[in-house]
């Protein structure tokens, strides 16, 4: 027999050995779940206005073989944990990467929450695995048999309105074709076309010298980058605003539960 045939024949023994200590148990009675506290999908993280977090919820329930392989009267062990190197294992994550660990009972449903403000909180934005990992003993031991689930997430714990300004700041929309309108410009950090965004711009509600009543609001742009808004002077029913500065408010939202209100813009009209 050739050496090279016998190495083969030594790598599928090696490869079948672990297969069969972490690849051939199902631990799980129930499939993992991931989902976050808000929008019911799995982009978490984001702080709104009032200062409360998005967290995600992961959820899973140990099944009967777990008691199958556990002597009797005793319990396994389960850890979620973050591959936070993305490097599609979850065994070589320092325990920093533990999001929860502790008893696993056959049949008693698991609910985790990861809030981000305290549980890796120094993870970059961006989309990382997160799994719950069962095993046969009573702590994390990759050297016993086990069985894992995963799921994808995505850390969205930022979001800016920056550079806002307006050209002209000072116009007169009264009609006469010179300076009727303002442009608006602001930049946004991220995309807010995608489902659970959004971004509005209120015009005159309040701050400022004069209000609107109703507010004028510009449909706003949703794009990454520089967005252009223009505002033709009126009010929310077409009224030409009176003379006075008017308060530009951008609010803008993400997927992430991120929330940022920008009024650092005056707008000034005066027709006389």
């Amino acid at each position: 027999m050739s050496k090279s045939i016998i190495a083969c024949i030594a790598f599928i023994l090696v490869f079948s050995l672990t297969a069969s200590i972490a690849g051939a148990a199902n631990y799980f009675e129930e499939r993992l779940q991931v989902i976050d506290s808000l929008y019911q999908d799995t982009v978490f993280g984001g702080r709104n206005l009032s200062g409360q977090r998005q967290n995600l919820i992961i959820t899973f329930t140990p099944g009967n073989d777990l008691a199958d392989d556990l002597p009797s009267g005793t319990d396994g062990y389960y850890a979620v944990i973050v591959d936070a190197d993305n490097d599609g294992s979850f065994s070589d994550e320092p325990n920093s990467s533990y999001v929860d660990s502790g008893v696993a009972k056959p049949n008693e449903p698991k609910t985790v929450t990861w809030d981000i403000s305290s549980k890796l909180s120094n993870l970059p934005d961006g989309e990382y695995r997160v799994g719950a990992v069962i095993f046969n003993t009573n702590k994390v031991d990759w050297s016993k048999t086990w069985d894992q689930e995963s799921d994808r997430c995505t850390i969205d714990k930022t979001l800016e309105v920056t550079d806002v300004t307006a050209d002209p700041i000072i116009f007169s929309p009264n009609g006469d074709g010179v300076k009727d309108t303002t442009t608006i410009y602001y930049t946004l950090s991220e995309s807010l076309s995608r489902q659970y965004s959004e971004v509005t711009i209120t015009i005159g509600e309040s701050g400022g010298t004069k209000q609107l009543n109703p507010p004028a609001k510009p449909t706003a742009g949703t794009a990454s980058g520089t967005n252009i808004v223009v505002w033709d002077g009126k009010d929310g029913v077409g009224r030409y605003a009176e003379d006075g500065d008017y308060q530009v408010k951008i609010f803008a939202k993400d997927a992430g539960g991120n929330e940022v209100s920008n009024t650092s813009l005056l707008v000034k009209v005066r027709t006389k």
